[in-house]
Parts: C-alpha cells; structure tokens; sequence
C-alpha cells in the first residue's frame, strides 16, 4: 500500500505543476480568434484538475477479492463513516464523467460554429453556459440515482473482513446482476459517447466542404487545424476512458485472483490523464506551443544569467587581487 500511496503523490505533484503551467498559458497567452475552443479546453481541463486534486487528497485502495475499497491518504480519517466514503467515491467519478461530457460539447460548439456561426452569436454566452450545465447535469444524475443502490455498509457486505472494521471504507454490492446492469451502464455511455464524437467529427467536415465557396482559404484552414486538435485530445480521453473501463471490469470480476495489482496499474493510469491532457494541449495547438516556448527560454535565460554573474563575480577577484595570477584566474 505504501508504494501504491507514494506513486499517487508523485503523479498528483507532476499533475498539480502540468495543470497550473496549463492553466496559465491558456488563461494568458490566448487569442481572440481562439476564445471559444479555449473555453472547450478548459472546460475538460478544470474537471480533470479538480479530480486528480480530490484524488490525491481522499485515493482509495481496492480490497479484493473483496469488492471493498479503503479511503486512504491526508484526509481518509475525517471520512470513516461509510456515507462519507461512498459519496467520496461517487463525487469522484462524476468529476471523470465530467471530463468525458466536456469532450463531446468540445465538439458539438465546434460543429454549431462550423454550421451555424450566425445562430450561436445570437443566443449568446448565458444559453451556452445554460446548455452545457443541462447537459454535464443529466449524466450526473442518472449516475448518482444508479450507483446508490449499488453500495452496502461493511455489516452489510457478506464474507466482510473484520480487519477493516473501523476504517474509511465503502463496499460495491457482490450481486453479479446488479453490478451487470451498473458496468454495461458504463460502457455503453464510453461507447455512446464515442458515437457521438465520430458523428460531429463527420458533421464538422461536411459542414465544413459545404462552405468551402464562401469561406477563405485562411479560414477554412483555421476550422480544419482547431477540428484536427479537438481529436487528438479526444482521442487522448477515449483511450484511457478504455482504461477506466477496464477499472470497471475489474470491479465486477473482483473475486478473481491477483488483480489488485493490474487494478491499482489502470487507476494510475487514469490519474495521469490529466498530464498527457495538458502537454498535448500545449503542443498540438500553436499559440499555446509559441507561448510555452517563450516561457521555457525566459526560464533558461534566467537561470543563466545568474550562472554568468556568478562565474563572472568569482573569476574577476583574484585578477583584482593579484595582477600577476590573471592567467590563473581566467582558466
């Protein structure tokens, strides 16, 4: 547990430095032209951020071949109550989900945009805020109503290891049929959800050959550059949504044996989605790469003046002392 404890706090301190680098560049370095695909990234971003920072404070660690997991970490001791615990879990994966829905309205602005520009300009900022509260709001809720009758306190849970008693722990229920309809639920939504991003993508394109009279060359290639970054970073959460899937499976085939170490590999897995996210934003998209640059060269720049003067301050006092050990003091 001690290793699995330390390879989390390393990944949220990498993921913690990534996030805020992004989070500045994107936020400083931003231009006109690129407001509305910004706020699609950050959107995805700030979800995955607050989750790898609830991650970090509360993880869980899998108990099988018990479907059990403790709370551990900083924080695990003001959650000992098993309600606690178990909306612990289930705010934690509504922030995941979160992410997942922040990558399909990435897209469905971006063909709205490609189709419509005129349409979404008139309705303005706050439907579009309205729209996409709706839309992040109704997964989460049919998450929250479906996993609730998926739990059972440790007395509850048969075969309970009475080790565990008194400690932050939440138990997912042993019956198969239950724990079928919750795990299918889940593929079926990554599965939906990669439908769905395939049908904007080809909507986006049409749209896009449809206006290729009226828009400018500049233009059209702009639309086909931001399209192109969009599915790169979708493609980034798909794959390692299969991974959270993969969680999943793991979850519903618990009583196996030796899967606690592959379980604990795919959750790392998913808490460094974050990082990838934030470094391929950085590169795919151009103002963002340019500003992170110059950022890195200012950083070096620095640093190197400070080296220079401290080579130059201690080179030039024995020249200053002794005219006779100059070759000395210079080599």
């Amino acid at each position: 547990m001690q290793t699995y404890l330390v390879l989390i706090y390393i990944s949220a301190y990498f993921n913690l430095i990534v996030n805020c680098f992004t989070l500045y560049i994107v936020f400083k370095h931003t231009p006109p032209n690129m407001k509305n695909v910004a706020a699609c990234v950050l959107n995805i971003i700030l979800w995955n951020f607050a989750g790898n920072i609830m991650w970090a404070l509360i993880p869980f660690y899998p108990l099988f071949p018990m479907n059990c997991y403790q709370l551990i970490g900083p924080l695990a001791v003001f959650f000992k109550h098993y309600y606690l615990a178990k909306y612990c879990y289930i705010i934690l994966v509504l922030f995941f989900l979160n992410v997942n829905v922040g990558v399909q309205l990435s897209f469905q602005f971006r063909w709205i945009q490609i189709a419509a520009p005129d349409r979404i300009k008139n309705l303005g900022k706050k439907w579009a805020y309205a729209y996409s509260a709706g839309i992040h709001f109704l997964p989460c809720a049919l998450f929250s109503y479906l996993s609730h009758y998926m739990f059972l306190t440790p007395e509850e849970y048969p075969d309970f290891d009475p080790v565990y008693k008194g400690v932050p722990i939440y138990c997912l229920t042993p019956d198969q049929h239950k724990l079928t309809v919750l795990v299918s639920i889940i593929v079926a939504f990554v599965i939906l959800s990669a439908m769905v991003i395939i049908a904007l993508i080809i909507l986006s394109y049409t749209s896009l050959n449809a206006k290729r009279q009226i828009l400018s060359a500049n233009t059209l290639k702009l639309q086909k550059t931001y399209l192109r970054n969009l599915i790169i970073l979708a493609s980034i959460s798909i794959v390692l949504g299969m991974v959270g899937g993969t969680v999943a499976w793991f979850c519903y085939y618990s009583h196996m044996v030796n899967l606690k170490l592959l379980c604990m590999g795919a959750i790392l897995v998913v808490l460094n989605h974050g990082t990838v996210l934030d470094v391929a934003t950085l590169v795919v998209f151009r103002p963002y790469r340019k500003a992170t640059q110059r950022v890195v060269r200012y950083f070096f720049y620095v640093c190197g003046v400070k080296n220079v003067l401290l080579v130059s301050t201690v080179t030039r006092k024995p020249r200053n002392l002794n005219n006779s050990g100059g070759h000395a003091a210079r080599i």
